[in-house]
This record gives structure tokens, sequence and C-alpha cells, in this order.
């Protein structure tokens, strides 16, 4: 998970540091500190931390710091802001001219089974297309 900072008075991010505990059913499972370093791609500060996996019914709540002063304090639910990764497709025509689609979802089959997988398909340039939802 990253975090990024960033604010008109920002010189320096050394003062900054955001506390993340992590729950799942409303149980404590873990504890982060997150140190803010200056983003290489920007004027931003950044912290990273490396979560196992991310799961429906988690929560994480970030309180900001500078120095021991809060600034903010809020709690993100994983189905509010995680961003999917991206399948890998295969097609595949087949004798009678249908397509055959699968695809790698890439995740590992615990997380897959909180996961809802939307698949929208159609003829190029058609009007039409065909929404399946996959539980």
């Amino acid at each position: 998970m990253k975090c990024s900072l960033s604010t008109d008075r920002l010189k320096s991010c050394s003062g900054y540091k955001l506390n993340i505990t992590h729950t799942v059913f409303n149980r404590f499972q873990k504890m982060y500190a997150c140190i803010f370093e200056r983003s290489n791609h920007s004027d931003n500060c950044e912290c990273k931390i490396k979560v196992q996996d991310f799961l429906l019914n988690e929560n994480f709540t970030s309180t900001l710091l500078e120095g021991t002063n809060v600034l903010s304090s809020k709690t993100f639910k994983t189905e509010d802001f995680i961003k999917p990764k991206t399948p890998v497709l295969s097609v595949q025509k087949t004798e009678n001219g249908n397509f055959n689609v699968t695809w790698d979802d890439q995740y590992e089959k615990r997380v897959l089974e909180d996961l809802r997988i939307n698949l929208t398909y159609g003829i190029k340039g058609g009007h039409e297309n065909v929404r399946i939802i996959y539980r």
C-alpha cells in the first residue's frame, strides 16, 4: 500500500509519520509505522507498507502525525479503495467461428473468493454488449 502526502507548506518529509492499524472482521491484525520520504517522481512525500493480501471486511485506520501532533485520522475499507490487478487475457478462435476467452486473474484462490468479476463483451463496432458477473 502506498500513501502520498502533499501540501503547499511541505518542505521536508522527515517530520511526518503514518501509523496504520489493520483489522479484519473488527479483530486486530497488525500495526504499521510508515515513515514518509520524498518521492522520486514528484514533490510529494510517500510511504509504503507491504500488506500480505487484501481481503473484504478489512479496515485500515491511519493516523497522520507531524512529530507527536496528530494531523488527521481516517479509516479506510478495502472495498472502497482497492485497485484490482489487470487479468491476463487469452483469446482463441474455435472451428465454428466462436471465440474462447479465458483469463488469469492473478489472485490466490482465498482472495478470489471475495471478489466479483464483471465481464463485458461484444462485437467490435457493434451496439450491443453482453455483461456477465462471476462470483
